[in-house]
Parts: structure tokens; C-alpha cells; sequence
């Protein structure tokens, strides 16, 4: 079995990929963190737009 590098961070990983689990992981929470915002930030003007049609 044949060993690359992460793109990321350097370490060896086999050969059919090309980011490590580790680095995989935290751009996933990263990723999570970014859409939560983001997900909030329209829920709140969803309700502001939603309060401003009824008044």
C-alpha cells in the first residue's frame, strides 16, 4: 500500500486520499459552525419580515 501526504498538515495517509481524517474533521466543525450562523442569522430576519407583514 502506497502512502501520500495531507494536503493540510503534512501527515501520510493512504494513497486514494487526499486529507487526513484529523484535518477532515475540523474543517467539518468549522463548516457546522459557519452554517449554524448562518441558519440563525436567517431565522431572525425571516421573524423580522414575518413581524413587519402583520403590523
Amino acid at each position: 500500500m502506497e502512502m501520500n501526504h495531507c494536503k493540510e498538515c503534512g501527515k501520510e495517509i493512504v494513497e486514494d486520499k487526499k486529507i487526513c481524517e484529523n484535518c477532515r474533521k475540523k474543517r467539518n466543525e468549522k463548516w457546522n459552525k459557519v452554517g449554524t450562523g448562518i441558519g440563525l442569522a436567517g431565522t431572525v430576519l425571516l421573524g423580522v419580515i414575518t413581524k413587519n407583514k402583520f403590523k
